[in-house]
């Protein structure tokens, strides 16, 4: 059995708004890895036990991390807490990437605006993580995240007063089939399938 402190040690830096949809993602990979990882997600209750002192367990889940994902949603995005946590990881040489979850990237300030991230659009943009965590760690862990994982964790997202997303998770199961449908080639960027997604929305709800 591997020695938790000996595996490889990675941070969700997000907002507790945000908590379930972050813990089915690191049950997703957990699974997908066989719990060769230590994924520290500050508010499931398992990287911080409780009656633990909260404050010095974030800081040891940083001390040991070599990777930090930022996940940027609605619910985080002006959160003064995801800034002090990836200002504090930077500083310490760990790897930040910007996580878009229900919020672009395009739309972060400075300093997290700076770094290089990536959106969640679907379902095969989750692989970049599985991609990162490869690269960074020298492993070889298979990139096959599947449109049910994207469905389980958007399904746990807590957006209120967001109209704009609550009508295109209504019509998600007709979106996805359209855009494979209409497409002839890969989508290679998240930023193709926005745009072709935004347009096949205005097709179906215009105005929305």
């Amino acid at each position: 059995m591997v020695n938790k402190m000996t595996k490889p040690s990675i941070f969700f830096s997000h907002s507790s708004k945000d908590k379930d949809a972050l813990v089915v993602l690191k049950n997703i990979i957990d699974r997908k890895t066989g719990k060769a990882l230590d994924i520290f997600l500050s508010s499931d209750g398992q990287s911080i036990p409780f009656g633990t002192n909260w404050v010095n367990r974030i800081e040891q889940g940083l001390k040991n991390a070599k990777i930090m994902f930022v996940f940027v949603t609605p619910n985080s995005i002006n959160s003064k807490w995801i800034h002090f946590e990836s200002g504090f990881a930077y500083s310490k040489g760990i790897n930040v990437i910007p996580v878009g979850l229900y919020e672009y990237i395009d739309n972060l300030t400075p300093p997290l605006s700076l770094l290089q991230g990536f959106n969640i659009s679907t379902h095969d943009s989750l692989n970049n993580i599985i991609a990162i965590i490869n690269k960074e760690f020298n492993l070889a862990f298979a990139e096959d995240f599947i449109y049910d994982d994207l469905v389980a964790i958007k399904s746990n997202m807590t957006i209120k007063n967001n109209s704009w997303f609550n009508s295109i998770d209504s019509i998600e199961g007709i979106v996805y089939p359209y855009i494979h449908s209409f497409v002839e080639k890969p989508i290679n960027t998240s930023q193709q399938y926005i745009k072709l997604k935004n347009h096949i929305c205005d097709l179906l709800i215009p105005g929305i």
